[in-house]
């Protein structure tokens, strides 16, 4: 629901009490506190809301029950005088607890010091899931709205589980992996909230952003919405737990309503955020990996033309988050073939010892191409998957983090020339290894940081 800020609100209930406020987020604030008391009373002004009329109306929700009591929530003229309770809670002026609604102004990321949260949740009625996500820029208004926006801060190798809004199913049907990051596109979008509907707004062309998927697997039984609901109370007590795990204030963008008031149901919007352990309440979700791990055929390749834009997440790790390479069989053999049999640094014509690395990292079979590869001895692969190792892209010099430029072992390996490929078609691809300087964060050190 938009609120234009021209209007205060006032809410008034059966016995005639009316209490205002300078805008809406204000009577949000005042009701979102934590208290124990008001949970049910946000439940049906948050329902209200949803459903609100049309917006040249004075009425700022549809009027709601709650204790035997009528509620209508009426715009008024806009009274400077009113407290901005929202306003100050987030200036640090007030004291009171924040609220939890979400807000894009303020976005939590709850997730982010913990690398396994990697779980989000698509809740569409498309006909095709798991080709690709795609949502609008901004909302009708022009403004950022998480319920679109959400996904975008998906990471490379996150799972997404697909929640299909279509009649006669209603519930988690599969899941993907992200394989790219979001870029912009022209979508066709039609909204699916309460308003849009009444007004029957058809799919339009609106600037968007779209992000492919990878490995859509379908599940074996789908997670309805009935499932979900029998584990209300499990659904309920997972909020808890994340909550008391983070500050008060934090918005975890869950996809479900679990307040108790009413059976548990979907929220509206496209794009939520699932903690780790929702998967380990389902049996249904069985079949999707928990920690991240991705199972390839061995005699996996792929030999079209590299791009590092358009690859898929099939990534393991293991110990020190070294990749374990699998399906490289004829990689290894094209890289072998291009440098003749030696380390493309040292020289080292120890077939045993040498191995496939990857430019790019190994994020599936279409990374498997000889200009992403390079013919290295085992240790040296080792530290090119540290990120201990680049190749300048314009000089092909071995550069080498601060760490080991001083080392016996390897120090005098830096600024060495990379040995040349044959044929030079074979040649490591230029926008590989500038895709791969970019991630070394030693870079940017200044010299003798270290």
């Amino acid at each position: 629901m938009a609120y234009h800020k021209k209007y205060s609100v006032a809410i008034t209930d059966s016995d005639g009490r009316t209490q205002k406020f300078r805008l809406m987020e204000d009577l949000f604030y005042h009701f979102n506190r934590g208290r124990s008391e008001h949970i049910p009373f946000r439940t049906a002004l948050n329902k209200a809301s949803d459903e609100n009329p049309d917006q040249e109306t004075q009425a700022a929700t549809k009027p709601f029950e709650h204790d035997g009591r009528t509620y209508a929530v009426h715009r008024i003229p806009f009274d400077e005088s009113l407290p901005e309770l929202y306003r100050n809670s987030r200036s640090g002026a007030s004291k009171s607890m924040p609220d939890r609604s979400h807000t894009t102004k303020s976005r939590s990321h709850w997730w982010a010091s913990d690398p396994t949260e990697r779980f989000w949740l698509e809740a569409t009625d498309r006909a095709d899931i798991g080709a690709d996500l795609r949502a609008p820029l901004t909302d009708a208004k022009g403004h950022d709205n998480w319920h679109y926006s959400l996904l975008k801060e998906a990471r490379i190798g996150d799972i997404v589980l697909h929640y299909d809004k279509s009649p006669g199913v209603g519930g988690i049907v599969g899941w993907s992996r992200i394989a790219s990051p979001p870029r912009d596109a022209s979508i066709v979008w039609a909204a699916r909230g309460t308003s849009a509907r009444a007004r029957g707004d058809a799919p339009i062309a609106r600037p968007g952003y779209l992000i492919r998927l990878s490995d859509y697997q379908q599940l074996p039984q789908v997670l309805t919405l009935e499932i979900l609901r029998k584990s209300a109370s499990r659904l309920r007590q997972l909020v808890d737990d994340v909550y008391a795990c983070h500050s008060k204030g934090v918005s975890l963008y869950f996809p479900f309503e679990v307040s108790g008031v009413r059976d548990l149901r979907l929220l509206q919007g496209y794009g939520f955020k699932l903690p780790k352990d929702f998967l380990t309440l389902f049996s249904e979700l069985s079949s999707v990996p928990c920690d991240g791990a991705f199972q390839l055929a061995a005699d996996e390749a792929d030999m079209d033309s590299f791009n590092p834009g358009e690859i898929e997440d099939a990534r393991e790790r293991v110990t020190r988050g070294i990749k374990v390479r699998r399906g490289q069989k004829n990689f290894r053999e094209m890289l072998l073939a291009a440098y003749g049999g030696r380390c493309a640094i040292t020289g080292c014509d120890i077939r045993d010892v040498l191995e496939a690395a990857h430019i790019t990292p190994y994020l599936g079979p279409n990374t498997n191409h000889v200009t992403n590869g390079l013919l290295l001895r085992t240790d040296l692969h080792t530290l090119l998957d540290c990120d201990l190792i680049g190749i300048d892209p314009a000089t092909r010099n071995v550069l080498l983090a601060p760490s080991l430029r001083t080392s016996a072992d390897y120090g005098h390996l830096h600024g060495k020339s990379l040995r040349c490929a044959s044929p030079i078609s074979a040649s490591p691809s230029t926008q590989a290894l500038e895709a791969a300087v970019l991630r070394l964060g030693w870079m940017t050190e200044p010299p003798g940081s270290a």
